[in-house]
């Protein structure tokens, strides 16, 4: 078999220029600073990624090295320390972002949600919290088996909080192949909700869980969220309805090397503001699905 070759039969040169008004909003104005900053990552990229992650995230430790290279294997920021859920949502408080949207979802029957930054992080600490007190420790393995809707979202920053490790389970796998990823991973804890809509048709995430854990030891805890009102059995001692466990629980969290420790003490949740849409900086996390 000869090697050829293969050319392109059509190469794409349209150019679609944004508007004025976009330009005007963007991180990056024109193509020109798109090219700079390309360029610069192509030609020095650690001095690029150096000054990134600097300028856009916040470390609990700081990196000591920016890339360490051993072909095949590298290592960024070595050294570094830093928390995912609080990267997300508490260096947005205090700021203007905290009133804006971080989330938007809309599910398959009309249902439309709107959350803001402050919101949502009221509703990862309170999880989180929830997560401490059923003995979730840093390490843990925690199963999402959930429909696209924002608790979803809350639940995997909540992990995050707790410096647990979740693992996210298709809502269209079957009971055995849940089985399978519960005993690979030995999670202690899965959270689901009693159904899904998927297409018109409710898919019954509970039942699935249900039958799942016949052989899966290592769940201790379900947590299940009402989403479609559908018929479930509650096992007791095991099952947990998601607003019975959110119902009383503290919204202040301890100081702890694997929890943020700053802005996580809410009594109420925060209201929205009058419109968390509307802003002159668009917000940078959004999410629109169907579930």
């Amino acid at each position: 078999m000869t090697k050829k070759k293969t050319a392109p039969v059509t190469r794409e040169k349209q150019v679609f220029k944004p508007s004025a008004e976009f330009q005007r909003q963007a991180n990056l104005g024109s193509y020109a600073a798109y090219k700079k900053l390309y360029n610069e990552s192509v030609n020095t990229p650690e001095k690029f990624w150096e000054r990134q992650a600097k300028e856009l995230l916040v470390w609990r430790k700081p990196f000591k090295k920016v890339l360490q290279w051993d072909a095949p294997h590298a290592k960024w920021f070595s050294g570094g320390k830093l928390n995912v859920s609080e990267n997300c949502l508490d260096r947005h408080l205090g700021t203007a972002r905290e009133n804006k949207a971080a989330l938007i979802f809309e599910g398959e029957p009309g249902d439309v949600r709107t959350i803001t930054y402050k919101q949502l992080h009221f509703h990862v600490c309170r999880l989180a919290h929830i997560f401490e007190n059923m003995g979730i420790v840093a390490g843990d393995r925690i199963a999402l088996y959930l429909p696209m809707i924002p608790e979803a979202v809350i639940a995997m920053l909540a992990c995050a909080r707790v410096a647990a490790v979740h693992t996210v389970i298709f809502g269209g796998f079957s009971a055995e192949a849940i089985k399978d990823r519960l005993n690979d991973c030995k999670a202690k804890l899965v959270i689901t909700a009693d159904g899904g809509w998927r297409r018109g048709k409710v898919i019954e995430l509970k039942t699935n869980v249900d039958k799942a854990l016949n052989d899966a030891p290592s769940v201790q805890s379900v947590i299940v969220v009402k989403r479609t009102g559908t018929p479930v059995t509650m096992v007791e001692g095991r099952d947990t309805w998601w607003k019975e466990a959110w119902d009383g629980r503290p919204t202040s969290m301890s100081r702890k090397p694997s929890i943020p420790s700053t802005r996580c003490s809410f009594s109420t949740p925060p209201a929205p503001p009058a419109n968390p849409r509307a802003s002159s900086t668009p917000a940078r996390a959004t999410c629109s699905a169907r579930s």
